[in-house]
């Protein structure tokens, strides 16, 4: 049975769009349009205490459903940052290919964190509210960044060579070589005239920040409180198309993002809750770690 064999698991606002894109990009592996497929997520993102439905599906019902129209000859890539952040995903994708091959980029956890806080609000996930607000009222804005606690799960099943880890200060001053590094790993041939070097899923602004966040609530509201056979018809009528089309042509780009500000103000309070990660991370990676400074 032909399976996945590229997982390119996050971090989440470090670069992972822009991978999956020049994957997709490429004739020789298939990426699904639904970039985050969350298939192998014991519990949901938007309510982590809540069982995803779609994790007691058939292995058969998730190719069927994600990889039905491509090519015989594709490699198959499910790109979901969430793989990352639930302690079940990387025996699970074990389970399923042994010999997959995981992509992970990563970000100095600060940096992603104030990063974090604005894309959160401008797609709605969290209101507009002070950061240091949003930190105490969602705990996962921090918890994105502990690295070491999500790396160790899969270099502990997959083997080293099966792993690649990009950083985002390299692909932002050297795109080129990143996706040479990229494809060389996967050992897929590629032409870099058909692939993508500037940065995309930018940071900016909603014109009415209201409507995604009452879009999220929505799809919230369905995960806790157990209404999830109603997917089936929103997925049906469209629904869940149509309100991420107006999330997205919500977007502005924005020059009033003070991301320096936020990370200057809170700077001392981020690295007292990164410092034993980081500690960890730097024997973990060992010269890499430097990159995420």
């Amino acid at each position: 049975m032909k399976k996945v064999s590229i997982f390119c698991i996050g971090a989440a606002r470090a670069g992972t769009t822009w991978i999956a894109s020049n994957l997709a990009r490429n004739p020789n592996i298939f990426v699904p349009n639904e970039k985050e497929l969350n298939y192998f997520n014991k519990n949901t993102n938007l309510i982590p205490d809540k069982i995803n439905p779609d994790y007691s599906k058939s292995i058969n019902w998730f190719h069927q459903r994600y990889f039905a129209s491509s090519t015989h000859n594709q490699l198959w890539a499910d790109c979901s940052v969430s793989y990352m952040l639930f302690s079940n995903c990387a025996q699970d994708i074990h389970r399923y290919n042994p010999e997959s091959k995981i992509v992970i980029s990563l970000r100095n956890p600060i940096d992603q964190t104030v990063s974090l806080y604005f894309y959160f609000i401008q797609i709605g996930i969290i209101e507009d509210i002070p950061f240091e607000v949003a930190i105490e009222k969602y705990k996962n804005i921090l918890f994105l960044g502990k690295y070491y606690e999500q790396l160790v799960p899969y270099l502990k099943v997959f083997r080293r060579d099966q792993i690649l880890i990009l950083y985002y200060k390299d692909i932002k001053s050297g795109p080129e070589q990143e996706l040479i590094k990229l494809f060389t790993f996967l050992e897929v041939d590629f032409d870099m005239n058909n692939l993508l070097l500037d940065r995309v899923n930018k940071t900016g602004k909603s014109r009415y920040p209201y409507v995604n966040h009452f879009i999220q609530s929505a799809r919230k509201f369905i995960h806790k409180n157990n209404l999830t056979f109603l997917l089936p018809i929103v997925h049906s009528l469209r629904i869940e198309k149509l309100s991420d089309y107006i999330v997205k042509i919500n977007y502005i780009e924005s020059n009033e993002i003070n991301f320096d500000f936020i990370k200057t103000k809170h700077y001392q309070m981020l690295w007292s809750y990164y410092e034993e990660d980081f500690t960890k991370l730097a024997s973990l990676l060992g010269e890499e770690f430097n990159k995420l400074k």
